[in-house]
C-alpha cells in the first residue's frame, strides 16, 4: 500500500548559452508545427469583416430603450390606480367573510353518485400495494369506510424498475 518513491532521472546540467540554443529549437518546431496544423484548417476558417461599433447610434437606441420603459411604468402605474381593487394584497382568510353564499340542495341526501372502477392489471398490484402503504405511512391517505370515494388508477412507467404514477379520477 506504500509504494516505494522512484527517484527522478539526472539530467546533465546544460550551460546557460545550451539551454537557450534547446529552448530557440524547441520554439522553431511549435512555430513549424502551428503553421502545418493551420495550413491544414484554413478551409474551415472564414474571416468577416468587423464592421466599425457606431457609438452614437448604439447611446441614441440605448436612451430610446429607457424612454420606452419609463412610459410602460406610466401606463402601469396608470392601470393599476384604475383597477386598484384587483391589485390590493390578498386578504388573510381570518378576514374573508364567512357568510353563506351559496346553498346547493340535494334531491335525495341518501343516494351515492356512481362511479365506475378502474380494473389494475395483475402485475402491477405489488407496485399498487407499495404505493399505498407509501401514501398510508405519510399520511397522504387514511383508512376509511365511507361509501364515497373517488377512483384511482395506475399509470406505469417506461422502466418498470420505477414505481407507476397514481391518478385520482375527481
Amino acid at each position: 500500500m506504500n509504494p516505494v518513491p522512484l527517484p527522478l532521472p539526472k539530467h546533465k546540467k546544460l550551460k546557460l548559452k545550451e539551454q537557450l540554443k534547446q529552448v530557440c529549437a524547441d520554439c522553431k518546431l511549435v512555430l513549424a508545427e502551428l503553421k502545418y496544423v493551420l495550413n491544414a484548417h484554413r478551409h474551415l476558417m472564414s474571416f468577416d469583416y468587423v464592421k466599425l461599433f457606431d457609438v452614437v447610434r448604439a447611446i441614441n437606441k440605448h436612451v430610446e430603450t429607457l424612454t420606452h420603459v419609463v412610459e410602460l411604468m406610466h401606463h402601469e402605474d396608470m392601470l393599476k390606480a384604475e383597477f386598484k381593487e384587483i391589485f390590493e394584497p390578498i386578504p388573510h382568510t381570518d378576514l374573508l367573510p364567512t357568510d353563506i353564499q351559496v346553498h346547493i340542495k340535494l334531491k335525495n341526501v341518501e343516494q351515492t353518485i356512481k362511479t365506475r372502477m378502474y380494473q389494475c392489471p395483475w402485475k402491477f398490484c405489488e407496485a399498487w400495494g407499495i404505493l399505498l402503504q407509501k401514501h398510508l405511512d405519510t399520511g397522504q391517505i387514511r383508512l376509511s369506510m365511507s361509501s364515497w370515494a373517488s377512483p384511482a388508477f395506475i399509470i406505469p412507467k417506461v422502466d418498470l424498475t420505477i414505481l407507476p404514477h397514481w391518478v385520482n379520477d375527481y
